[in-house]
């Protein structure tokens, strides 16, 4: 049997669907923990794309990818 995890990446978004991704995201997460399966998010929002676009004038701890 294979060692790789099954996992899904959740994106956040900017704007009103942000209400709808921080509201589902604890019931993926909820039945994804039950089924072994990791949840991981990433930042698709224009500000997070612009923020990642300047990571000279970052923290390390601030920088994000693109």
């Amino acid at each position: 049997m294979s060692d790789n995890k099954a996992k899904i990446i959740y994106t956040k978004t900017d704007e009103a669907p942000a209400l709808a991704t921080y509201s589902f995201l604890p019931i993926i997460e909820s039945f994804a923990k039950v089924a072994g399966v990791a949840v991981e998010t990433r930042d698709i929002s224009l500000a997070g794309r612009i923020i990642a676009n300047f990571p000279d004038y970052l923290k390390e701890d601030q920088r994000i990818g693109d």
